[in-house]
């Protein structure tokens, strides 16, 4: 006899400053010691600052709840470079596979509008560090980044 199994809702859609604050106030640890390294923002600023500064940012849901936020900062408004993000909650790598897959077909599509992707990961962030190489950006060596010139890897992706 089968025992009554639910399965986890995934949805991406549009982010909005409910999200923002929803998120930038249960960013997952390491999240936030890579906003700290590389800024010295406080978590929900940056949250608010990225969302900000992109044109589409979007919000990964499961059963409805966000777990993360994302999307592309434009270097300027005629220029084919952006720099794209991320950041998760807790719950966010308790759904990594099907975040991962769904990733996969953002990136591809933000490729078509933009010539080179580029940003930096903090080296202790090796989840976000493995996810990025899994997508295909190029990681390079490690170089001294941010306030305190902690350890980031650039990492970056040009269109074919």
């Amino acid at each position: 006899m089968w025992a009554t199994m639910t399965f986890p809702k995934y949805t991406i859609r549009p982010a909005t400053y409910s999200d923002v604050l929803r998120i930038g106030g249960n960013l997952r640890e390491a999240d936030k010691n890579e906003i700290k390294a590389s800024s010295g923002r406080f978590p929900e600023e940056t949250v608010m600052l990225s969302f900000e500064a992109s044109r589409d940012p979007l919000v990964g849901c499961v059963n409805d709840l966000p777990v993360c936020i994302f999307g592309v900062a434009e270097a300027s408004l005629v220029s084919d470079k952006a720099s794209p993000w991320l950041l998760g909650t807790d719950e966010l790598p308790k759904h990594a596979r099907a975040f991962l897959r769904m990733s996969r077909a953002w990136v591809q599509n933000t490729r078509k509008k933009y010539a080179f992707l580029e940003n930096y990961v903090d080296v202790r962030n090796t989840d976000a560090v493995r996810w990025l190489g899994w997508l295909g950006f190029k990681i390079e060596d490690p170089q001294p980044f941010g306030p305190d010139r902690l350890p980031f890897h650039r990492f970056t992706m040009t269109r074919e």
